[in-house]
């Protein structure tokens, strides 16, 4: 089979980013231990690779998998060396973005692409990607056989040096004549008209006034590909964005069979922790530290390498300590690395200087978001428009998910924002104090629709905004809040109860009990709401308590609160009712009469309010009781009025469960096709 065979021969299965990386060790001759030490494996797992990479090519060898590779695009032809250029050599090797530079390769191979823009903030390293992808594109002479040319615009102060710049990468040499009366920029458009090359223009963003040079590039010089990185989109209608985030990191939702190793962002901690200490091996517990770091950095390689470079000096789970804390860790003093890329604080300072004072102003607000925001929010918490927040997307400060309408910001851009605006304490009490207004409202204004056919979509909002509900429920409780407090604390209960999450229900009822207690002891007054309140606090955290003799404490402190409140005359009725089913709850495993005497006294005034879904909730627990003592017949009226409400409400969970408890009760009278069904 010759070559042109193999090249119309595509492959049966394509190769894993892990055969894809492992593919490109092969063809730069490395051994096996010098592949695993490179990408963190055992040497036979580096050998599994290579058989899966032989099977998937139809090879046997070494030789033979690189030339087939070759044949058929997936390794740069061996001739790279004919192409000139003046790429830097890396200094570290690349790891992961296997998909980004194969997305990569794909435009910079379209003819209709004639700008692609690699867009993030500082540090998420697409000067690196964008020379990864550069240097694979040497070997295909038939792309740009006049060269591919990196061209560093860091230093430059002016859009007028950029010209010069460029021919100084291009060794090109401009003519001084008097009778030449072309302007350099002319000069380099001229001479560029006939090639075949792709530029990569690195650190663009304190140059947009150079966007016009490009566009003269564009339109003299069809045959040159411009790769641009930035942390700013050059705003022109041709160039083809490429917004670049974290390299992998390891997701909650991702299977436990998956190696830390795996990931490319914990590869590149582990690589350059080797360089720091070249006995460096993950302790144990080390991964899930590992794992905490990433997500901290969110998979940014530049705070991973700043992270890195501690581990000669402290544990892995001081590192995320201290990350969690603040920025300041995140420092090398190596001189080798640019001053930019020196600290954390350095690269996004150099990014903040190109914001505007409202701009800042703007993002400092916005990073009392947790988890993300839309538009709505950010316009009621941070009074920040459309425009602004397009601008802060365009200067890669925030980012926008278009399938889930919601905008983010990347963890380390929060911090330092946030770091902002904690220097003027008044101002940021204000911002957190509109945020946490914000989210105590949007519960209340979801605590209907939990009873009724809208519960399932209420959860899953819930659930999506529940970083920003904590924050806005820890900003509440702290300052012992209890208007904000009591507008939220049902919602929240409930939907901690939906999710079973008692650890975080017991925890939101714990800080807010904390507040109104400290609260009620520098007032020295009773005040009945704030006193109602802390009792339904406490009814409400007995219900995540799983120890009876801790429930009793927290019911019987709750009751004593209560009673102070009606001696001051307000209505109790609402508290009282839910204090009673939470009696029942707890006395369910003590006595059977009085598990039911409290049931009953709840429903009665659960009626008396008008509130059916507590009514109905009273009911089936009614029920149920009913069940355990043989009572079916009590037991099957009490669910079936249960069932009713719950049908009339539309409450299809509540259904479903009633429902059940229903079946039971037939199943356990013989009655086995009423069960059934």
């Amino acid at each position: 089979m010759n070559g042109r065979d193999e090249q119309e021969l595509p492959l049966a299965q394509p190769l894993t980013p892990r055969e894809q990386e492992i593919l490109y060790c092969l063809g730069d001759e490395m051994s096996n231990r010098q592949i695993a030490e490179h990408l963190i494996v055992s040497v036979n797992t580096v050998k599994w690779y290579t058989r899966q990479i032989y099977n998937k090519l139809g090879v046997d060898n070494r030789g033979d998998a690189v030339k087939r590779a070759r044949s058929l695009g997936l390794l740069p032809d061996d001739r790279a060396s004919t192409i000139r250029h003046n790429l830097p050599v890396a200094q570290t090797p690349f790891v992961g973005r296997e998909q980004e530079l194969a997305t990569l390769a794909k435009l910079i191979a379209d003819p209709q692409v004639r700008i692609i823009t690699l867009v993030g903030p500082g540090g998420i390293g697409k000067t690196r990607l964008a020379i990864e992808a550069a240097r694979r594109e040497l070997h295909l002479q038939s792309h740009f056989p006049d060269g591919v040319f990196f061209v560093n615009l860091t230093p430059l102060d002016s859009a007028r040096e950029i010209a010069t710049t460029l021919a100084t990468a291009l060794n090109f040499h401009f003519q001084v004549a008097e009778s030449n009366s072309r302007t350099e920029a002319q000069q380099i458009s001229d001479y560029l008209k006939e090639k075949q090359m792709l530029l990569v223009m690195d650190n663009f963003e304190h140059l947009l006034d150079g966007r016009t040079f490009l566009m003269e590039i564009r339109a003299h010089a069809p045959g040159i590909k411009l790769c641009v990185t930035s942390r700013e989109r050059l705003q022109l209608r041709e160039e083809q964005l490429f917004p670049l985030k974290g390299l992998e990191i390891p997701e909650a939702k991702d299977s436990e069979e998956r190696l830390i190793s795996d990931y490319a962002a914990a590869r590149l901690f582990l690589n350059v922790s080797k360089r720091t200490l070249p006995d460096f091996e993950l302790l144990p517990g080390d991964a899930e530290q590992l794992e905490r770091i990433c997500r901290l950095v969110e998979g940014m390689p530049l705070g991973l390498e700043l992270a890195a470079s501690w581990v000669g000096l402290l544990s892995l789970s001081d590192i995320a300590v201290e990350i969690e804390k603040s920025l300041s860790l995140l420092a090398t003093e190596h001189h080798d690395v640019p001053e930019r890329h020196r600290s954390m604080q350095a690269t996004l300072d150099a990014s903040w200087r190109n914001l505007y004072p409202d701009q800042q102003l703007g993002f400092q607000e916005l990073t009392v978001f947790r988890g993300g925001f839309t538009r709505s929010a950010a316009l009621e918490v941070a009074g920040t428009t459309l425009p602004l927040l397009v601008t802060l997307v365009n200067k890669s400060w925030i980012t926008y998910a278009r399938e889930k309408d919601r905008f983010n910001i990347h963890e380390l851009l929060r911090q330092f924002g946030a770091e902002k605006l904690s220097a003027n304490p008044i101002y940021e009490q204000d911002v957190r104090g509109r945020h946490s207004a914000y989210f105590c409202a949007y519960l209340k204004n979801r605590e209907a629709a939990q009873s009724g056919p809208r519960q399932l979509d209420v959860a899953l909002e819930l659930k999506g905004e529940i970083e920003n509900i904590q924050a806005a429920w820890r900003q509440a409780a702290n300052n012992g809040d209890n208007a904000l407090l009591a507008q939220g604390l049902n919602c929240l209960c409930h939907f901690y109860n939906w999710e079973g999450r008692k650890t975080d229900g017991r925890n939101a009822c714990h800080l807010a009990a904390d507040g109104l207690s400290r609260l009620q002891a520098e007032k020295r007054a009773d005040d009945p709401e704030r006193l109602a309140l802390w009792s339904l606090v406490l009814a409400w955290e007995s219900d995540f308590v799983n120890e009876g003799a801790q429930r009793e404490k927290l019911l019987t402190k709750s009751q004593k609160i209560l009673d102070r409140v009606a001696q001051t005359g307000r209505d109790i009725r609402s508290e009282q009712a839910f204090l009673f089913l939470a009696k029942a709850y707890a006395a369910s495993n003590k006595g059977f009469e009085e598990s039911i005497q409290f049931c009953m006294h709840a429903r009665e005034l659960f009626r008396e309010l008008g509130d059916r879904w507590s009514e109905a909730k009273a009911l089936d627990f009614m029920g149920n009781r009913y069940v355990f003592q043989g009572a079916f017949d009590k037991a099957r009226e009490s669910l079936r009025l249960s069932l009713e409400i719950r049908r009339q409400l539309g409450d299809t969970h509540g259904i479903g469960d009633t429902t059940i408890n229903l079946g039971l009760v037939y199943q356990h009278q013989g009655n086995y096709e009423e069960a059934e069904t």
